[in-house]
């Protein structure tokens, strides 16, 4: 299961409700966290969230001059195997990603000087895998992950309650632990609920002082969430006939917000063109 929330309850209360200690909203925030993030994929043509798995492309459409293999629309984060179309793998020494050092890669260029090209030995369609890769968008993939914890206690592979280091974290978060994705749907002091082999990840054993990093999404995708999450909020109860003013736009009905979103995005230039 794909899980993209581009914001937590938590961070969103804290940004758009400070000093709020009621819960008797959180489950109705918690669903339109979710929906602006559909939204938002939807709206850009994007995930902001990382996404393992394994893609083909064809060795005539995809492949330019012999060198160049163009992934979009896909944005691509990071490499697990490559293997041509004659069914030999391609070493990391032999490309370099387009473009050079941002994220995310739109194309993987051959190297000269290494006399290989993209080809195929039956038929070109499909002919190239990129297997158990990291697709998604991040503007600087390389800080992504940040450090959170460590695991307090060894996890096994089918344990949905995992014990932490310290208590930290908050529900909505997407975790890694060594290749594999969690979701951390709930967490009492240093007892985690997680929600195991998320994203296209395999769920695997883990030892006791494995590291935990928590997913940063782009910070001007979160920003978006929360400013749709607070409009949304702010219209649940109004009768529609009636305008409301919020960050200086004119809302009546959530189609507004929708609307809003996607100027937003396209300001922004997060949307794939």
């Amino acid at each position: 299961m794909n899980y993209f929330e581009y914001t937590t309850l938590t961070d969103f209360k804290a940004a758009k409700i400070p000093g709020s200690t009621g819960t008797s909203d959180d489950t109705l925030i918690l669903d339109y966290i979710r929906e602006v993030s559909k939204i938002i994929n939807d709206v850009t043509g994007r995930k902001f969230v990382p996404l393992i798995a394994t893609r083909t492309f064809d060795a005539n459409r995809d492949a330019h001059d012999g060198l160049l293999l163009r992934v979009d629309p896909w944005d691509l984060l990071a490499i697990g195997t490559i293997t041509n179309g004659d069914a030999t793998a391609v070493a990391s020494t032999s490309y370099v990603f387009e473009p050079r050092g941002v994220t995310p890669y739109w194309g993987i260029r051959l190297k000269s000087s290494k006399g290989i090209t993209w080809t195929y030995t039956d038929d070109p369609e499909d002919a190239i895998s990129l297997s158990a890769c990291t697709w998604g968008y991040h503007d600087d993939y390389a800080n992504a992950w940040e450090s959170l914890t460590t695991l307090g206690a060894a996890l096994n592979i089918s344990a949905t309650s995992a014990t932490l280091a310290s208590g930290v974290g908050n529900p909505g978060e997407l975790w890694k632990i060594d290749s594999e994705y969690l979701y951390l749907s709930a967490r009492t002091t240093t007892t985690a609920t997680v929600v195991r082999g998320v994203n296209g990840s395999t769920a695997a054993t883990h030892d006791n002082g494995a590291t935990i990093t928590r997913w940063i999404p782009v910070r001007e995708v979160s920003g978006l969430c929360r400013a749709a999450v607070a409009m949304k909020y702010a219209l649940r109860e109004n009768p529609q006939v009636e305008t409301l003013i919020i960050d200086g736009r004119t809302l009546s009905v959530a189609k507004d917000v929708t609307q809003w979103i996607r100027e937003q995005v396209g300001d922004l230039g997060l949307k794939r063109v």
